[in-house]
């Protein structure tokens, strides 16, 4: 999405988690596969609990 468009967008979505991956070629998840699967990790572990 164009930079200016992002803080738009975070204001209308309260729930939402942003990571910024400064930039990439064609496929995000190649060019930045630790710092996605980190934060995806960071992200699930941080739901609540299941009863």
């Amino acid at each position: 999405m164009p930079p200016a468009a992002k803080p738009a967008v975070v204001a209308r979505a309260p729930n939402l988690t942003t990571v910024d991956l400064d930039g990439g070629t064609h496929y995000l998840q190649e060019d930045h596969p630790h710092t996605i699967g980190e934060n995806l990790a960071t992200w699930i572990n941080g739901l609540p609990a299941q009863p």
